[in-house]
């Protein structure tokens, strides 16, 4: 599996070693997996611009740093929709597996200082949603939950959720 979202530098994966970060990537002759339909479509060329892929074909010209990928499976990058993390070292982890996003559910504050941090830099870490502090019952077990006693507390609750900027609210049962 080849993969080069959210890199910053080109050290950070040992087959990149000598490739020139911010630098144009052509990856060349790759399988390519349409997770739509499931197809595969072989010898395709992937050009990666600032970090991103900006073209998926076959033979692209570019003036850009060249890997040979033959016999590599490129990927779309994966989520992890329920991720408990309060360790800023485990994030890189997610990248090396090829989870270039993931859903923080809990909503605690160090998450919040990682939103900004993201938002502020081109920091080696996967892209990030975060869920509210936990919307419970009228009698929260967790420190920071949101009480909502009743359906008409929910409509409330869910705008302090968007105005607190998380992306979604974190409901238990």
């Amino acid at each position: 599996m080849l993969f080069w979202e959210g890199m910053t530098a080109s050290h950070a994966i040992p087959e990149l070693a000598g490739f020139r970060a911010g630098t144009p990537l052509l990856v060349t002759d790759v399988a390519v997996l349409d997770p739509a339909d499931g197809t595969v479509t072989t010898h395709q060329d992937i050009l990666i611009e600032h970090g991103l892929v900006t073209r998926v074909a076959a033979a692209i010209t570019a003036d850009a740093d060249v890997l040979d990928g033959a016999g590599s499976l490129a990927l779309p990058g994966f989520w992890d929709m329920r991720v408990h993390t309060f360790d800023e070292a485990s994030l890189p982890k997610f990248l090396r597996q090829g989870v270039t996003g993931i859903r923080h559910v809990g909503g605690a504050p160090i998450h919040q200082q990682w939103r900004n941090r993201l938002r502020a830099s081109d920091w080696l870490a996967p892209r990030m949603v975060f869920a509210s502090p936990i919307v419970d019952g009228p009698r929260p077990t967790r420190p920071g939950s949101i009480a909502v006693a009743d359906a008409d507390e929910g409509p409330a609750a869910v705008h302090r959720c968007l105005a607190d900027d998380a992306h979604c609210p974190h409901w238990t049962q």
